[in-house]
């Protein structure tokens, strides 16, 4: 199981080589589907692996993290699973 769909999709980023970005529009929009068990782009968006990422034309994989926020006070982190 993906953590897609127990994450807010709010604490979601791509990260890409060794930068972490925002969702873009259309990528937050195919999580939202695949959140709601709609139908998505399956040959963009991999989301039945053990670390989901979005796959460019180019061949090139964005790996989809999460940030987690801690309750202690001590920050939070990205985290890949």
């Amino acid at each position: 199981m993906t953590f897609l769909t127990r994450i807010p999709a709010s604490n979601m980023f791509v990260r890409s080589g060794s930068r972490i970005y925002s969702l873009a529009p259309l990528q937050l929009n195919e999580i939202l589907k695949y959140k709601a068990n709609k139908i998505y782009d399956k040959t963009w968006l991999h989301a039945d692996t053990q670390k989901p990422f979005f796959k460019k034309s180019n061949g090139y994989k964005h790996e989809i993290v999460y940030y987690v926020s801690k309750v202690d006070g001590h920050g939070g982190g990205v985290s890949d699973v």
